[in-house]
């Protein structure tokens, strides 16, 4: 999102905020490097930057992430995997704000 910006289409950090917030705290969950591996990527990218391809082709399947987190986690609440469905999602637009996101039912519940 930071390099696909211009005039027309201004970046926006609270959404790539939001993003971020989402890798963290499944990082948190399932281990280091997890994002990575779900993605295929085989080592951790660090500064590189990643492939959108990637990213899209993951995400654009909502099975992708509840697969990969029952394979890592085994059951996941449901109020859990709805926030990283509404976090983790590529296209700015649809992806949860930063208010959505802390009304969410699984931070009430913390």
């Amino acid at each position: 999102e930071v390099f696909e910006c211009d005039e027309d289409s201004p970046y926006k950090p609270c959404g790539l905020d939001v993003w971020a917030c989402g890798v963290i705290l499944l990082e948190m969950l399932c281990g280091l490097h997890y994002f990575d591996g779900m993605l295929g990527w085989k080592q951790p990218k660090g500064a590189v930057l990643p492939p959108k391809a990637d990213l899209v082709n993951f995400f654009s399947n909502h099975d992708n992430l509840s697969r990969a987190l029952r394979d890592r986690r085994g059951h996941v609440e449901h109020p859990l995997e709805e926030l990283l469905h509404g976090v983790l999602v590529v296209d700015p637009d649809v992806r949860w704000d930063s208010t959505r996101l802390v009304e969410c039912a699984w931070l009430r519940l913390r």
